[in-house]
């Protein structure tokens, strides 16, 4: 015999050595029981509805702050790689005033002076450290701008003035004043020029 039909019989041999009064203490026990339960059902329902709603806040404020904290990581990691990256700004816009005096240098008249071997050389020189600043320039992304002849843009440009034309149609850049630069492809400074602007004929 197995122990669980031992079990039973010792089960079934106790009932029987009850009293009907003992029997029925059980089964009114059984039946208060049963009551109670029915009658606290509702009560547990609401109680796991109730938890089931803080589990979904508490997932959803989780999710929330998962995406927050992402977030703040790509804001970090852009803002660390424009700060590598847009390190030099300062030190490019100061370097930019030199590379402008080596052009007004250029731009200077020089009548008469063509012919001495001196000068030329000089001014090769200058032609030539020009060239090596703005080769430097270009190895840390600062690219000259340089718009004569295209369209205005005011992204890009700045019009210091605007001259009648009758041969380029309006907006046309005429003359650059000071070209400008873009540092990896962000302006670090735009190109001051002049602008054409709608001309009139004579008599008009």
């Amino acid at each position: 015999m197995s122990d669980q039909e031992n079990q039973e019989n010792q089960e079934n041999q106790l009932i029987d050595s009850m009293s009907e009064s003992e029997l029925n203490k059980i089964n009114k026990i059984n039946e208060i029981d049963e009551h109670n339960w029915k009658e606290k059902l509702p009560e547990l329902c609401q109680k796991l509805e109730t938890a089931n709603q803080k589990a979904q806040a508490n997932w959803e404020l989780l999710l929330r702050k998962e995406a927050e904290c992402q977030n703040i990581q790509r804001r970090s990691s852009q803002e660390v790689e424009n700060a590598r990256k847009f390190a030099i700004e300062g030190l490019a816009g100061e370097l930019l005033n030199v590379v402008d005096n080596f052009e007004r240098a250029l731009e200077t008249p020089l009548i008469g002076l063509e012919q001495d071997k001196n000068l030329a050389g000089f001014i090769e020189g200058i032609k030539l450290t020009q060239k090596g600043l703005l080769d430097s320039l270009a190895k840390f992304g600062i690219v000259q701008i340089n718009p004569l002849g295209e369209v205005f843009d005011p992204q890009f440009h700045e019009a210091l003035s605007a001259q009648e034309s009758l041969e380029v149609k309006p907006d046309t850049i005429l003359a650059v004043y000071a070209k400008g630069y873009l540092l990896k492809g962000r302006l670090l400074r735009p190109a001051r020029v002049v602008v054409s602007r709608a001309g009139t004929t004579e008599g008009a």
